[in-house]
């Protein structure tokens, strides 16, 4: 199996593309989503692609082009892990031999995360795919 992508909206503290989802900016959802892990950083950053459909703003029209663009990379045994529902809606549907997983996005206000149980299943699906990806 291919690495996973992580996919996200967009990064408000930096454009570039190695930035995308990462555990350096302090609250941000890329550290968020790394503690939710319980991963080493290392491990994180080596078993994840990491990407966002918008660099520093989310645009909904810049999704969806981003989102087509993806798509027609993608290969038969990718497995995109979106992050949130405006993630879900710009991607549609997964072409075929595609896996397209959901979790909610996993920023600050984003209540499903004060139920336990959510986020044990996001860190067992993670960590799942991680260790399938090696």
């Amino acid at each position: 199996m291919r690495r996973p992508i992580l996919l996200g909206e967009s990064n408000p503290y930096s454009a570039a593309l190695g930035d995308a989802l990462s555990p350096r900016f302090p609250n941000s959802t890329g550290q968020r989503l790394w503690r939710l892990t319980g991963m080493a950083e290392d491990d994180y950053l080596a078993s994840f692609d990491r990407r966002n459909l918008c660099r520093t703003r989310w645009s909904s029209k810049r999704a969806q082009r981003a989102a087509r663009d993806l798509k027609k990379h993608l290969e038969r045994d990718n497995v995109i892990v979106m992050l949130g529902h405006k993630v879900r809606r710009a991607m549609g549907d997964p072409p075929r031999g595609v896996q397209f997983l959901f979790i909610p996005h996993p920023s600050g206000r984003c209540r499903a995360y004060n139920d336990p149980s959510v986020r044990r299943r996001v860190r067992r699906l993670l960590r799942k795919l991680a260790r399938e990806s090696h």
